[in-house]
Protein backbone atom coordinates (compact mmCIF):
# COMPACT_ATOMS: atom_id res chain seq x y z
CA UNK A 1 0.00 0.00 0.00
CA UNK A 2 2.77 2.75 0.94
CA UNK A 3 4.07 1.70 -2.96
CA UNK A 4 1.24 2.97 -4.29
CA UNK A 5 0.64 5.96 -2.17
CA UNK A 6 4.29 7.04 -2.81
CA UNK A 7 4.04 6.32 -6.68
CA UNK A 8 0.36 8.37 -6.87
CA UNK A 9 2.25 10.98 -4.69
CA UNK A 10 5.17 11.51 -7.08
CA UNK A 11 7.30 10.42 -4.04
CA UNK A 12 9.00 7.27 -6.39
CA UNK A 13 10.05 9.85 -8.58
CA UNK A 14 11.39 12.51 -5.53
CA UNK A 15 13.54 9.10 -5.18
CA UNK A 16 14.87 8.64 -8.41
CA UNK A 17 15.66 11.79 -9.44
CA UNK A 18 17.35 12.17 -6.06
CA UNK A 19 19.82 8.99 -6.42
CA UNK A 20 20.29 10.22 -10.10
CA UNK A 21 21.48 13.71 -8.83
CA UNK A 22 24.25 12.40 -5.87
CA UNK A 23 25.48 10.04 -8.51
CA UNK A 24 26.00 13.16 -10.63
CA UNK A 25 27.58 14.36 -7.56
CA UNK A 26 29.68 11.93 -7.27
CA UNK A 27 30.89 12.13 -10.69
CA UNK A 28 31.51 16.08 -11.47
CA UNK A 29 34.48 17.34 -9.97
CA UNK A 30 35.03 19.37 -6.66
CA UNK A 31 37.09 21.87 -8.47
CA UNK A 32 37.17 25.58 -10.61
CA UNK A 33 35.53 24.55 -14.10
CA UNK A 34 36.04 27.00 -16.98
CA UNK A 35 33.21 29.13 -17.93
CA UNK A 36 32.26 29.16 -21.37
CA UNK A 37 32.22 32.30 -22.99
CA UNK A 38 34.42 34.58 -20.24
CA UNK A 39 38.23 33.70 -20.98
CA UNK A 40 39.86 33.24 -17.61
CA UNK A 41 36.96 32.86 -15.31
CA UNK A 42 36.23 29.71 -13.56
CA UNK A 43 33.67 28.62 -11.04
CA UNK A 44 32.34 25.76 -9.20
CA UNK A 45 29.53 23.78 -10.87
CA UNK A 46 28.78 20.88 -8.38
CA UNK A 47 26.86 23.78 -5.80
CA UNK A 48 24.28 24.02 -8.89
CA UNK A 49 23.48 20.22 -8.69
CA UNK A 50 20.97 20.20 -6.69
CA UNK A 51 19.10 21.86 -9.40
CA UNK A 52 18.27 18.60 -10.66
CA UNK A 53 16.67 16.68 -8.08
CA UNK A 54 14.37 19.97 -7.29
CA UNK A 55 13.23 19.44 -10.97
CA UNK A 56 11.04 16.61 -9.35
CA UNK A 57 9.47 19.54 -7.00
CA UNK A 58 6.67 20.42 -9.42
CA UNK A 59 5.92 17.26 -10.65
CA UNK A 60 5.19 16.15 -7.36
CA UNK A 61 3.16 19.23 -6.51
CA UNK A 62 1.20 18.82 -9.95
CA UNK A 63 -0.08 15.31 -8.60
CA UNK A 64 -0.96 16.71 -5.31
CA UNK A 65 -3.33 19.47 -6.94
CA UNK A 66 -5.45 17.53 -9.12
CA UNK A 67 -9.31 18.53 -8.65
CA UNK A 68 -9.92 14.79 -6.97
CA UNK A 69 -6.94 16.11 -4.68
CA UNK A 70 -8.19 19.76 -4.56
CA UNK A 71 -12.06 18.78 -2.60
CA UNK A 72 -10.75 16.06 -0.19
CA UNK A 73 -11.52 16.89 3.14
CA UNK A 74 -8.08 18.36 4.59
CA UNK A 75 -6.17 18.53 1.18
CA UNK A 76 -3.86 21.13 2.56
CA UNK A 77 -2.50 19.03 5.23
CA UNK A 78 -2.58 16.30 2.54
CA UNK A 79 -0.66 18.53 0.36
CA UNK A 80 1.88 19.79 2.97
CA UNK A 81 2.53 15.58 4.16
CA UNK A 82 3.43 14.77 0.45
CA UNK A 83 5.89 17.90 -0.64
CA UNK A 84 7.44 17.18 3.55
CA UNK A 85 8.05 13.97 2.05
CA UNK A 86 9.55 14.76 -1.28
CA UNK A 87 11.97 16.96 0.47
CA UNK A 88 12.96 14.76 3.26
CA UNK A 89 13.37 11.94 0.69
CA UNK A 90 15.60 14.02 -1.81
CA UNK A 91 17.33 15.08 1.34
CA UNK A 92 18.25 11.88 2.85
CA UNK A 93 19.23 10.69 -0.66
CA UNK A 94 21.76 13.63 -1.42
CA UNK A 95 23.26 13.13 1.82
CA UNK A 96 24.84 10.11 0.16
CA UNK A 97 27.09 12.61 -1.45
CA UNK A 98 28.53 14.40 1.72
CA UNK A 99 31.32 12.06 1.07
CA UNK A 100 32.19 14.29 -2.44
CA UNK A 101 31.29 17.66 -1.75
CA UNK A 102 30.66 19.77 1.32
CA UNK A 103 27.05 18.56 2.59
CA UNK A 104 26.09 21.81 3.86
CA UNK A 105 25.88 23.70 1.01
CA UNK A 106 24.04 20.95 -1.35
CA UNK A 107 21.53 20.66 1.89
CA UNK A 108 21.40 24.92 1.29
CA UNK A 109 20.77 24.68 -2.56
CA UNK A 110 18.59 22.05 -2.56
CA UNK A 111 16.60 23.73 -0.26
CA UNK A 112 16.77 26.99 -1.96
CA UNK A 113 15.54 25.15 -4.81
CA UNK A 114 12.92 23.83 -3.37
CA UNK A 115 11.64 26.74 -1.53
CA UNK A 116 11.61 28.10 -5.15
CA UNK A 117 10.16 25.55 -6.95
CA UNK A 118 7.16 25.00 -4.31
CA UNK A 119 6.48 28.75 -4.03
CA UNK A 120 6.21 29.25 -8.08
CA UNK A 121 4.18 25.80 -8.16
CA UNK A 122 1.95 26.87 -5.50
CA UNK A 123 1.41 30.07 -7.45
CA UNK A 124 1.28 29.58 -11.16
CA UNK A 125 0.85 26.62 -12.83
CA UNK A 126 3.64 24.05 -11.54
CA UNK A 127 4.51 22.32 -14.77
CA UNK A 128 6.28 25.70 -15.65
CA UNK A 129 8.42 25.93 -12.44
CA UNK A 130 11.31 24.82 -14.50
CA UNK A 131 11.90 28.20 -15.64
CA UNK A 132 12.36 30.01 -12.30
CA UNK A 133 14.73 26.83 -11.34
CA UNK A 134 16.82 27.08 -14.69
CA UNK A 135 17.22 31.00 -14.90
CA UNK A 136 18.79 31.74 -11.77
CA UNK A 137 20.93 29.18 -11.79
CA UNK A 138 22.43 29.91 -15.49
CA UNK A 139 22.93 33.54 -14.58
CA UNK A 140 24.85 32.25 -10.92
CA UNK A 141 26.89 29.75 -13.10
CA UNK A 142 27.78 32.76 -15.99
CA UNK A 143 27.92 36.07 -14.01
CA UNK A 144 27.96 34.81 -9.85
CA UNK A 145 32.27 34.63 -9.79
CA UNK A 146 34.79 37.21 -10.03
CA UNK A 147 37.82 36.72 -12.56
CA UNK A 148 39.28 34.96 -9.36
CA UNK A 149 36.61 32.45 -9.01
CA UNK A 150 35.23 34.15 -5.76
CA UNK A 151 31.83 33.86 -5.37
CA UNK A 152 29.72 37.44 -5.56
CA UNK A 153 27.56 38.17 -2.44
CA UNK A 154 24.08 37.96 -4.55
CA UNK A 155 25.29 34.49 -6.03
CA UNK A 156 23.57 32.22 -2.71
CA UNK A 157 24.40 29.18 -4.67
CA UNK A 158 28.19 29.56 -4.66
CA UNK A 159 28.43 31.14 -1.25
CA UNK A 160 30.67 28.95 0.85
CA UNK A 161 29.09 26.48 3.72
CA UNK A 162 29.14 29.25 6.59
CA UNK A 163 27.58 31.77 4.93
CA UNK A 164 24.55 33.12 7.18
CA UNK A 165 22.96 35.19 4.23
CA UNK A 166 22.77 32.20 2.22
CA UNK A 167 21.54 29.85 4.93
CA UNK A 168 18.84 32.21 6.57
CA UNK A 169 17.39 32.57 2.88
CA UNK A 170 17.51 28.58 2.45
CA UNK A 171 15.58 28.18 5.39
CA UNK A 172 12.68 31.20 4.48
CA UNK A 173 12.77 30.35 0.78
CA UNK A 174 11.69 26.69 2.19
CA UNK A 175 9.55 27.36 5.20
CA UNK A 176 7.59 29.73 2.62
CA UNK A 177 7.43 26.99 -0.20
CA UNK A 178 5.68 24.83 2.02
CA UNK A 179 3.02 27.07 3.40
CA UNK A 180 2.68 28.12 -0.07
CA UNK A 181 2.39 24.41 -1.30
CA UNK A 182 -0.67 23.82 1.85
CA UNK A 183 -2.46 26.59 0.85
CA UNK A 184 -1.75 27.61 -2.91
CA UNK A 185 -2.28 31.18 -3.86
CA UNK A 186 -3.59 29.79 -7.08
CA UNK A 187 -6.61 31.27 -7.39
CA UNK A 188 -7.97 28.72 -10.25
CA UNK A 189 -7.05 26.17 -7.35
CA UNK A 190 -8.29 28.43 -4.43
CA UNK A 191 -11.60 28.66 -5.71
CA UNK A 192 -12.20 24.65 -5.56
CA UNK A 193 -9.99 24.34 -2.17
CA UNK A 194 -12.81 24.94 0.44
Amino acid sequence: MFLLVARIRGLQLAAMTGVATTALLWLVPGGLVPVPGREGVFALVWPLLPLLAACAVPEVMSRALTPTEIIAPRSWLRRLGTMSGALLVQLSTLLLAAFSHEPTVIIRNYVLYFGLAAIHSGIFEPRSAWAVLVAPTIVVWLLGTDLGGNPKPWALFLLPPESIVAATAALALGVIGLVVCAHPLNLRLALLDR
